[in-house]
Order: C-alpha cells, then sequence, then structure tokens
C-alpha cells in the first residue's frame, strides 16, 4: 500500500524531551533503538475528546508514517531483540533498528493498524490488558491469540485491569502485574516477557514488582531512545501523533541522543 498523505513535521518543544536520557553506568552499553508509542488507530469523529484525539493516530497518517519508515530503510525489531542487545551488545541488530509498540490492546490496532503491518510486513509488539473480556472497545481473546500466531507481533502484559499501580498495596500491584504474566501465558502457551505500565505511572515499588515477576523489560513513556540494561525496567518511548512525520521525528530523537 501507497500514501500520498502530507505528514507534519514534529515539535521542537517535543525533541527537547530527549535531553534527559537514561543514565549509563559502570557496565553498561548504550543500545540506541527508537521505541515508538501508540495507542487508538482509528478515524477521526467529532464525538472524540480533545484527549481522546491526542491519543489517536489516523489509519490514513499511521499508512503515511510506516510507509515512511519502510522507504527510509529502519527495520522493526522485536522486544526479546533488544534484550538480547542490551545483554551482549549490538551487534545482532540491523543498521537502523526500530521497535514499533502499541498500549491498551484496543480492538481499533486490530481493525486498522494489522492489515497495514501485515501488507508491509512489519514486526509489531502489542501490550494488552489480560482481563479483555471485562474492557469495553478491547480485542477479543481470538484476536490476541491470532496476532500472537502470525509470527509478526509480540504480546506483551499491560496489567490486568490498568490502573494505576502506583495506587495499589503491594497484594493489588502483585494481582494486576504477575497476574498479568500468568493470563498471557496461560492464554498463548509461552512465556509473556515484556511488560508495560499503564499511564506510566512507576516508582521503585512498582518496578520491584515486575522485575519479580520476571519481565525481562518493562516500558514507560519517558522520552528517549538510549537505552541501557541497569534501565531495562524503565525503557523510554517516543509518543506518535497523528499526521506527524515520523521519519524526521527519529532523525531528530538520534541527533539529540548523539549530541546531548
Amino acid at each position: 500500500p501507497t500514501s500520498t498523505m502530507s505528514l507534519l513535521p514534529p515539535p521542537v518543544a517535543y525533541l527537547r524531551r530527549v535531553s534527559n536520557e537514561a543514565p549509563v553506568l559502570t557496565g553498561d552499553v548504550p543500545v540506541v533503538v527508537p521505541v515508538l508509542m501508540y495507542h487508538h488507530i482509528r478515524p477521526l469523529h467529532p464525538q472524540l475528546s480533545a484527549k481522546e484525539r491526542y491519543f489517536t493516530v489516523t489509519p490514513e497518517a499511521f499508512l503515511a508514517q510506516m510507509t515512511d519508515l519502510v522507504r527510509a530503510g529502519y527495520d522493526p525489531i522485536t522486544p526479546d531483540d533488544l534484550w538480547e542487545a542490551l545483554q551482549h551488545g549490538t551487534s545482532t541488530l540491523p543498521s537502523r533498528p526500530i521497535l514499533l509498540t502499541f498500549d491498551d490492546g484496543f480492538r481499533d490496532q486490530y481493525t486498522y493498524a494489522v492489515p497495514i503491518l501485515r501488507r508491509l510486513r512489519i514486526a509489531s509488539t502489542f501490550f494488552v490488558v489480560s482481563a479483555a473480556s471485562e474492557r469495553t472497545g478491547a480485542m477479543s481473546v481470538a484476536q490476541i491469540k491470532e496476532l500472537d500466531a502470525s509470527g509478526l507481533v509480540t504480546i506483551g502484559a499491560n496489567t490486568r485491569h490498568h490502573p494505576f499501580l502506583t495506587r495499589l498495596s503491594k497484594a493489588a500491584r502483585t494481582k494486576e502485574i504477575l497476574g498479568s504474566k500468568q493470563d498471557l501465558e496461560q492464554m498463548l502457551g509461552h512465556p509473556v516477557t515484556s511488560f508495560a505500565y499503564p499511564y506510566g505511572a512507576i516508582s521503585s515499588a512498582v518496578m520491584d514488582e515486575v522485575e519479580a515477576a520476571r519481565f525481562h523489560l518493562g516500558f514507560w513513556i519517558q522520552a528517549g531512545s538510549r537505552h541501557v540494561l541497569s534501565s531495562r525496567l524503565r525503557l523510554r518511548r517516543i509518543r506518535v501523533l497523528d499526521r506527524e512525520n515520523v521519519v524526521a521525528l527519529l532523525d531528530g530523537f538520534r541527533h539529540a541522543t548523539v549530541h546531548p
């Protein structure tokens, strides 16, 4: 598929957030991999609130963004690829790696994003809420299983019910974090090793729970593209806006990372 939509340059103010990158501790080997973060992929309707519009990328814009990424030579990787690079170095990564992530497991992602990703053969990661049947507008269990079996999609955990984890007791956090891992592993029949924090709400206690649940990686919402093993449970991502020129956005982040 192709798109003729004209994409817009990213806001300079957003690019400036990259200045506070993950610190590199003794023994860390920096790995620069842009991790793109999407939420809703759907048409814009008049009834959507300003917040809902902010978290929405239209299918037309998404197609244009994905087409541009392919043309620019970006090579999508999986969380397991990033985990391997954090442990052993970047020699196993392609020259222009990128990780695409989708939060919350919305059904519109399955409806509008997945067909584009499939046609362009783009690997991606979907963080789903494991109590899917309890959420309006969420992917079904059958859809999650279908994506997992496709060979192009990695399924990660986004808790059981999508709460603010920092507001919960330890016991409640365990049910949400470990429980989501157990739910998905039972559903899919294999280990689930990546986790995304709902609302980006993290703390030392929350990250301890994620580590105790034996997740390899924890994905945050703080802007940045440089990752190190010591910050594997608070990996930075780049939120993508509707009609935003993703290649220009990545160029800006790469420049900021190389020249802090």
